[in-house]
Order: C-alpha cells, then sequence, then structure tokens
C-alpha cells in the first residue's frame, strides 16, 4: 500500500481520533494530569531560582505532554521510549542547580548530553545518601534506607534503557500493521510515566524546596522516603 494523504487520514488519522476517544472515556487520567500539573509546578519555582536549570525543565514539560498525547493516541511504544529522556533531563537540571561550570562547558561548547543517570550516580554519587547530606542533612530521618534514591534513579533507568534499546520482552509483538487502543499497553505506559515524574517531583522536592500537592502520595509510590 502506497501512502496517499486520503490513505494516510483513513489509516492514521481517523484511528487516532478514535483512540484518544477511547482513552479519555475508558480511562480516569487524573493520576497523569496531575503529575503533568506538578511538572508545571516544578518548572515555574525552578525558574524563578534559576532560569537556566528553568528553561531545561520547561522543555522536560513540553515533552511529557508529547508523550501523553501520544500514549492516548495509541503510539504507546513510542510514548514509552521517551521517558528515557524525560528521564535523563531530568536528573540533569537538577544536577546542573549544583554544577554551573558543566552546564555552563554543556550550553557553550554545545557539549555532547552523556550525563546519563548512571554516570551520574556511578561517577558523581548523584543524590546518594552522603550527596544528599551536602544539602538536606536530615535525609537519615527520612529515608526508607542508606542510598534508597539512587538505588530507584538505577533500576527506573534499567528499565527504560532495556525498552529503549528494544529488549525482546519489552516489545509490544504486533503480529500485524494497526494503530488500535490497547489497554494493556495503555496501563504499561501510565505506570512507568508515574514512575518516572513521580521520582522527578522527589528530585525537586529534596534539593529545590518545591512544594508539591499530595507529597505523600508521591512517597509512597516511590518508596523511597517515609511518609508515616
Amino acid at each position: 500500500m502506497s501512502y496517499t494523504k486520503e490513505i494516510f487520514e483513513d489509516f492514521i488519522i481517523d484511528p487516532v481520533n478514535s483512540i484518544k476517544e477511547t482513552t479519555i472515556n475508558q480511562n480516569d487520567c487524573s493520576e497523569i494530569l496531575e503529575c503533568i500539573n506538578n511538572m508545571f509546578t516544578v518548572r515555574d519555582e525552578l525558574i524563578q531560582k534559576d532560569i537556566e536549570c528553568g528553561s531545561l525543565w520547561n522543555e522536560i514539560c513540553i515533552d511529557v505532554i508529547s508523550l501523553v498525547n501520544s500514549a492516548f493516541s495509541g503510539f504507546y511504544r513510542t510514548a514509552t521510549i521517551g521517558l528515557r529522556s524525560v528521564f535523563e533531563m531530568g536528573c540533569n537540571s537538577i544536577f546542573y542547580y549544583d554544577h554551573k561550570i558543566e552546564y555552563h562547558m554543556f550550553k557553550m561548547e554545545n557539549m555532547k548530553a552523556d550525563k546519563y543517570v548512571s554516570v551520574l550516580v556511578n561517577e558523581y554519587s548523584f543524590f546518594k545518601s552522603k550527596y544528599i547530606r551536602a544539602f538536606k542533612a536530615e535525609i537519615d530521618d527520612i529515608q526508607k534506607e542508606e542510598d534508597s534514591i539512587s538505588k530507584y534513579l538505577i533500576k527506573l533507568y534499567g528499565e527504560l534503557s532495556d525498552i529503549v534499546h528494544g529488549r525482546y520482552s519489552k516489545l509490544t509483538n504486533i503480529e500485524e500493521f494497526c494503530v488500535e487502543y490497547n489497554v494493556k499497553q495503555y496501563k504499561q505506559f501510565e505506570k512507568l510515566f508515574i514512575d518516572t515524574v513521580d521520582i522527578l517531583l522527589v528530585l525537586a522536592i529534596l534539593r529545590i524546596n518545591v512544594t508539591i500537592n499530595n507529597e505523600e502520595k508521591i512517597y509512597r509510590n516511590t518508596g523511597v522516603i517515609k511518609y508515616e
């Protein structure tokens, strides 16, 4: 089949519009929307404190909306793959908040964005307990265990990387070409989306002192901070 405007509209545009309607009608979507609102809360406060890092978070917010739109449209794998980029950029924005020389080199020298989450944790001790103690001495009283946050970062990064690199068990395994609503794949995206956004919110709460609604819910979901 050769694509024309008419064929593309019939086989892609119309099904996508139907999938969006089905997704919104058959799913609560409130948690995803709450995540988006919280990301914009961080953006607004971060821009006030650090315009450069805030501009990075603005890019993240744009990407977050794009990924949700893709998932609502039935492009679940594309949406899920994009989560690693959001995760990396979110961690980078917090890292650059404390590392202005690295940010300057990244910006002015147009350097490769190679501060992967694994690199940040392993080479810079990013959000290991000893890292957090430098700006939040009481972390030992509120973390679930030593290095609970950095361990979560590495675990989630590995899971997202498996999807990006196409580990077979992470493929959608669709036998016929079609764009259609799939509740199982949507729910898989939704969980990973919430996991990704919530841990970024934890980083922002701890480092930037951002006030987020339902912080206890975020702590409960990530399991890295005590909430009782």
